[in-house]
Order: structure tokens, then C-alpha cells, then sequence
């Protein structure tokens, strides 16, 4: 009974009746209604997959562009006698003319029921309404009007090989080679390079030893004619480093006195900022900080002890943050005690002017902030935006995360010169990052949007709308988008799409060595022509496709087979691509169009999210897997192997990411026909343990990355990546664009 109330309420739209089918119960039910048909005979071609020759598409026939209704009625007749009950409320059509019955057509996602639904049913039993696997075509005589009902149909289609897990890219050996590799943005001894020399092979060691570093022996970037150049710079011992907190958030930052062009690096330990001044011929920071301060209140209050994780060191400073706000470049500093403080750097600037240089000693040990914003709760990151109305006039937001699993808006009230909070709702855990999306005024509403990273693996878009009045009593906070990872989320920043490098192959867009380049165009093709509605719409299915990038392996990693794993849930991820699709229909319009995405890290990946969606479109391989021997002997590594620092250089194309175990990756974004991904360029060298060269040195780990541009030419960016260790060492890195690479016009790029 329970296959034919299923059966009975797909037809009915009677979400309510829909029941749970296992695989084995809905074939054997499934089976015996074919048979009793007469029609077609079930084929099984494997224990978890179902094939019938039966055409089920014929089923469907257009009313119009909205509504659906069922063509055979002798179908209807066969559910009737199989399932004992009446079906004269169906609209029947008979032929190519219309019968009309007492019901009116249904609406395609009511009339499919389980599109509409928060019902969950088994991927399985989706195969009612879907097309043949084998057949990417649609046939002349099965070929009908695209509408509604073929295009979410083969969604279906889609949805059901992501229940299954399969592959969703085609691989090949075939092997390109000299023009043929060039053209696709590959050297011409790419296949030399990855498979004689086993860049992907974990079975082989990719690491060696080169006096103090441990590098790979060949990175990815290798077989790129376009590729990022990466140069070591120099290295450097930080005084006043030695006892740095660990599992803290990005600790390092720059900051630059634009009035004489110098640079300073500015780092946090506990609860005091230190300011090192940049070399400018050499660009190497100094040895002694030129400015110390410490952030401490004058006195330690209960609020204080009880916001912090903590209590023993309450004033702790866990992320570190410099940016442009009200006009000028500012400097923030987040703290344990639920505490956000912001200093304009011009005051900075100031104090190490009036103080001669003495190597050893630090001045001004108290400094006070610009701005002190509370937050009840550890606060774990910040970020600043600002936005003109319709008569040019400026307003600035802070938003900041913590421990309480909220998120706050501060907006500047210039008028009262004081701030006004907005909070949102509480999230499942902590929140470790917050970035500004969009910030519009429009006369006295306020809307803002801001991405989050929640701990327990959600990914999120908050939605502020406020009224700036004499109280803003007008307050919303809604949360607009929502996804959940399959694992802890660390950091989540967006980016704009002008900022992904266009490529000539899906080689070169992923670094999958072995896909089918034809047949991978050719299946976007085909499941373009189901989802278009007109000849101006192509390649629609270019925006849904998922790529797993690969990753160099560790020596002595377990080897894994490249498989599909889904970002989120199935359930969760098909109902992302219905989004998408719907979206790109409507991508004409402003409130629809989709013009950036988001750069996610987990402990061990890092992914790529629609903005609109969250749809997860590209996400590494397990990026740093610890050999076990590591992890079973020494429990630390355990806390410091996730990557919770990334950095986004949009000038460079570049997403840097960086676990505490003190490994560092440098991915390039990039978009190919309608794709957009990211690939692995480079390894950053790591630093071996004294004991052993073999074993990570995961007792120093990592505690910031930052960069700087330290460019000579607008259209030539170059920049200064420093990685900073727990024992105050500094390794700095030189990031800049090949030959081949300088043809992109990031002059006309803008945010």
C-alpha cells in the first residue's frame, strides 16, 4: 500500500501522502506494477540504480508555460486498477487535443510535488519522471516544447546521480602535448610534468629537503604558461614574538603612511599590538618594533571575565585587521574580552614620529582607541563598509562576530557622533568570520548583507534592514541564505566575478590532469538545451557543474580515489541548483544577477559557493592530510592542522590559504565558458621539525599571513606575502604576474 499512496499522491499533488520508499521495497513494488502493465519490463543494471526501457517522458505533455498535465490516459487507467482508486480529478490529455476534467492543471512545481515540499523523499523514486540515463539527447520524437516540465525533469536527472554519488566530470588518458597543450594554456611538456614526475601521486613523495625548508619538489604551477610567480624574499626574526597565543585567528596585518610611502608590519601578541617598519629598499621588516602598545583596560571588570574563553588571560587579542573606513586607513584589533577597538593609523604614524628609534625599548604602553565597540562575548573578527545615498552624503557600518553566535551592526550615527547597534539572531556555534556583501542606501533605509562562517559547518547571508532615525526603532535581521557544510567552516570571504582569471581549457581551470575536455563541453551543451528557454540563453548549465580540484599529496598520506563528495547534503544541494537555475533565468535583472562568489575553507578544503545560491561549485581535495603517525602520536596537531587563516589578493586572482600546522597554499581563481574554479598553483616551503625533517614542525605553528602591494606599476601588481610563526620567525614571499599572465587588464578591475 505504501508504493501505490506514494504513486497515488505524486499524481494528486498530495504532498502529505507521499511515504518514505527503501530502494529494494520500491523495486519490488515498482516491478510489479510494470508488469502488471504490460508496457516495458524493469531492467536493473545494478543494486543501487533502476533502469526501465519504459519512456517516461511521454508522459508529460506541455499545457503551457506554467501548468503540466499527465498525456496518457491509459496510464491513469493502469494506476487506477493497480492502486483501487479514482484519478478523475486529473486533467487528462488525449492526443494532441486537450480533455478538460473538474480539476484545473496544477502548477509545475505543486504539480511535481516534491520541488514545492519540505517533504524528503528517496532520490530513487525520482526516476518516475526522468529521462533515459544513457541519453544526453533528447530525440526527435520524444523532443516537445522546452518548458518547465523538461527543464526540471532533467534537474532531477541531475539530482538523482548526486544521490548516487557518481563522478560528475568525464576523464580521459588522452594527453596533450605541444600545440595542442599551449592552446589550452598548458606548457608544452605538460604531460612530462604530470605524469612522469607524479604530481598528483601520493604513492610518491612530493617534498624535499632544501637546507632549512621542505618544499615540493614540483608545484602544480609548473604546468601553467600562465601561472603566478613566487619567489622567496627573505626571512627575519620578530623581537617580542617569542610566547605568541596559538588557535587564534589571523593575527598580522600592514598598514602604510601614504605621506612617505612606508610600510609597517603589524602583528598581535596577547594583548599588546607591535609595529615593525619595512626595509624600503629591501622591503624586510626590522628586527625590534618601533611601536608597543597594550590594549588592556585600565581596569579588569566581571563583564570582562566572563565574555572571555579565557579567564585567566581575559585581554587576549584574537584577530587583527587593517582597512579603509571614514576616508582613512584604520587599524582594528578584536580582543577576548568581547572588545572591538579601532585606531585611525594616522595617530600611530604620529607616535613613532615623536619618539627617536631605540632598539629595545617600546614606547607609548597605553594607547588609546579611536572607538571602543562592545560585544557581550569573545569577539572573533570585524570588518568595515561604507556606502553614499542619492545625495552623495557617506555612512559607515562595523560588523563584528562572537562567541555569543551573533553577529553585530554598528552604524556611525554622524549627527549624535555615537553608534547604533543592530544584533541578529543566534547561529548554531561561533562565528569566526563576518565579511560586508553589499551595503545600499536608499533616503533613510539601510540594507546590508553580510556573509558568515559558523563553526558548526553553516554558511550563511545575513540581511540587515534598518531606518536611521532618532531611534532606529525600525530594526530587521533576517538570514536570507543558509548552507551547511559536511564539516566545520573557518573562514568564508566573497568575491567579485571580474576577479576570476579567464582560462582557454577546464584543464587549466581545474588542473585535472585527465578530463575529457570534449566530453565534458558536450554534456554542458546537452544540459543547456533542457534548461534554456529561448536561443539567448546558453550555457546555462555551466553555472551548476561541480569540479573537484586536485591537490598535491603529502608524503606519507593515505592515497584516497578521486570521488565525488558533496560540499552539503544532497537533499540540500539539489534545491541549490533548482535556485540557480531559477536565477539565471532572471539574470537580466539586478536583484537576480549573480556577480561574485564566495571562498570557503574548512579544516582540510577549501570551496568555492555561488553568491546567490551557495551552491557549491568547486572544492578541493583533502589540502594537507598529516601523515597518521602524526596525528596518533601527537594530539596538538589535531587543534593546529585546519586552515582557519585564508587571504584573498584580488589583484593576483589569489586565494591563500593557510593552516596553524604551518602549511600554506596559494590557489588561483579562474572562470572557462561560464565555469568558475579555482586551481592549485603552489606549496608554500614549510619549516621541518629539529628533531626529526621528516615529521611537520607543528609545536610553531602559524599565527598570521598578510600581504602587501608593493607594486611599482599600476597595471604590473606585485605584492609581499609574510608568514609569521609563533616563535616570532617571518618568511616573506614575492607574488607577481608572468609575462604570459600580464595580457589581463586589472587596471579597468573594479570592485
Amino acid at each position: 500500500m505504501r508504493f501505490q499512496t506514494t504513486i497515488r499522491a505524486l499524481f494528486m499533488n498530495d504532498t502529505k501522502m507521499v511515504n518514505f520508499l527503501s530502494l529494494a521495497q520500491f523495486s519490488e513494488d515498482f516491478e510489479r506494477f510494470i508488469h502488471h502493465r504490460g508496457e516495458a519490463k524493469l531492467v536493473r543494471s545494478s543494486s543501487r540504480e533502476i533502469r526501465d526501457a519504459f519512456d517516461y517522458r511521454r508522459l508529460l505533455l506541455p499545457y503551457n508555460n506554467d501548468h503540466l498535465c499527465i498525456r496518457d490516459s491509459g496510464f491513469l487507467e493502469d494506476i487506477t486498477s493497480f492502486t483501487g482508486n479514482d484519478t478523475s480529478e486529473l486533467a487528462i490529455s488525449d492526443g494532441e487535443h486537450e480533455q478538460s476534467s473538474s480539476a484545473e492543471s496544477f502548477d509545475v512545481d505543486e504539480g511535481l510535488g516534491f520541488l514545492a515540499s519540505e517533504v524528503q523523499i528517496d532520490p530513487r523514486f525520482l526516476r518516475l519522471l526522468n529521462h533515459d540515463n544513457d541519453n544526453w539527447e533528447l530525440r526527435d520524437d520524444t523532443s516537445i516544447t522546452t518548458n518547465d516540465a523538461l527543464l526540471w525533469g532533467d534537474v532531477l536527472y541531475k539530482y538523482e546521480r548526486l544521490s548516487e554519488s557518481c563522478e560528475r566530470n568525464y576523464y580521459t588518458d588522452l594527453v596533450y602535448e605541444g600545440e595542442g597543450a599551449e592552446q589550452r594554456g598548458l606548457r608544452s611538456d605538460y604531460s612530462t610534468l604530470v605524469r612522469d614526475r607524479s604530481l598528483y601521486d601520493a604513492e610518491k613523495p612530493d617534498l624535499q629537503l632544501f637546507k632549512e625548508f621542505r618544499s615540493a619538489d614540483l608545484n602544480p604551477s609548473r604546468i601553467y604558461t600562465d601561472l603566478l610567480e613566487l619567489r622567496r624574499h627573505n626571512f627575519q626574526i620578530l623581537e617580542g614574538l617569542r610566547e605568541s597565543n596559538l588557535f587564534k585567528n589571523n593575527l598580522a596585518s600592514f598598514i602604510t603612511d601614504h605621506r612617505v610611502l612606508e610600510h609597517f608590519l603589524v602583528v598581535a601578541c596577547h594583548s599588546s599590538i607591535l609595529v615593525y617598519k619595512m626595509s624600503s629598499l629591501i622591503l624586510k621588516p626590522m628586527y625590534s618594533p618601533l611601536l608597543r602598545f597594550d590594549t588592556r583596560p585600565l581596569a579588569t571588570a566581571r563583564q570582562h571575565i566572563a565574555a572571555a574563553v579565557s579567564q585567566a588571560d581575559p585581554h587576549t587579542i584574537n584577530y587583527v585587521k587593517s582597512s579603509t573606513w571614514m576616508d582613512n586607513e584604520v587599524l582594528a584589533a578584536c580582543t577576548d574580552d568581547g572588545r572591538v577597538l579601532v585606531w585611525e593609523t594616522n595617530r600611530v604614524f604620529e607616535a613613532i614620529r615623536r619618539k627617536p628609534f631605540s632598539p629595545g625599548v617600546y614606547y607609548s604602553l597605553r594607547f588609546n582607541a579611536d572607538y571602543e565597540l562592545p560585544l557581550g562575548a569573545s569577539c572573533w573578527c570585524v570588518d568595515f563598509g561604507s556606502a553614499t545615498n542619492e545625495v552623495g552624503v557617506r555612512h559607515h557600518i562595523v560588523v563584528g562576530s562572537s562567541n555569543a553566535r551573533t553577529v553585530h551592526l554598528f552604524y556611525f550615527n554622524s549627527k549624535q557622533s555615537l553608534f547604533e547597534a543592530v544584533e541578529s539572531q543566534k547561529l548554531k556555534h561561533n562565528i569566526p568570520e563576518v565579511s560586508i556583501l553589499r551595503y545600499n542606501v536608499t533616503g533613510s533605509s539601510h540594507e546590508v548583507e553580510v556573509c558568515v562562517a559558523c563553526i558548526s559547518g553553516e554558511v550563511g547571508i545575513l540581511k540587515f534592514s534598518f531606518t536611521v532615525d532618532e531611534r532606529m526603532q525600525s530594526k530587521k535581521v533576517t538570514l536570507s541564505r543558509v548552507i551547511e557544510a559536511s564539516d566545520n567552516c573557518w573562514t568564508a570571504k566573497p568575491i567579485p566575478d571580474i576577479y576570476f582569471k579567464p582560462v582557454s581549457s577546464y584543464r587549466s581551470l581545474t588542473g585535472l590532469y585527465d578530463i575529457d575536455e570534449k566530453l565534458t563541453q558536450r554534456a554542458v551543451h546537452s544540459e543547456s538545451s533542457f534548461f534554456c528557454h529561448g536561443p539567448i540563453v546558453t550555457n546555462i548549465a555551466a553555472g551548476i557543474r561541480y569540479f573537484q580540484i586536485p591537490t598535491i599529496q603529502w608524503k606519507n598520506a593515505r592515497y584516497r580515489k578521486r570521488t565525488y563528495k558533496p560540499f552539503d547534503n544532497i537533499d540540500d544541494e539539489y534545491r541549490r541548483i533548482k535556485l540557480s537555475l531559477s536565477r539565471s533565468l532572471l539574470e537580466d535583472q539586478k536583484k537576480y544577477a549573480c556577480d561574485y562568489h564566495i571562498a570557503v575553507s574548512t579544516p582540510k578544503q577549501g570551496a568555492l559557493l555561488r553568491g546567490d545560491s551557495l551552491l557549491c561549485v568547486a572544492s578541493t581535495e583533502e589540502i594537507f592530510e598529516l601523515a597518521p603517525s602524526q596525528v596518533d602520536e601527537n594530539d596538538f596537531a589535531l587543534w593546529v592542522n585546519r586552515i582557519s587563516i585564508t587571504l584573498l589578493i584580488p589583484e593576483l586572482l589569489a586565494f591563500v590559504l593557510a593552516t596553524q600546522a604551518g602549511l600554506v597554499t596559494i590557489m588561483r581563481l579562474c572562470q572557462y565558458n561560464g565555469h568558475f574554479s579555482m586551481r592549485q598553483e603552489y606549496v608554500i616551503p614549510v619549516i621541518p621539525s629539529q628533531q626529526d625533517p621528516d615529521v611537520l614542525n607543528i609545536l610553531n605553528p602559524i599565527v598570521g599571513v598578510t600581504a602587501q602591494n608593493v607594486s611599482v606599476l599600476v597595471d604590473y601588481p606585485r605584492y609581499l606575502l609574510c608568514v609569521i610563526f609563533a616563535n616570532g620567525k617571518c618568511y616573506s614571499y614575492e607574488l607577481f604576474h608572468t609575462g604570459e599572465d600580464r595580457k589581463m587588464d586589472i587596471i579597468g578591475l573594479q570592485l
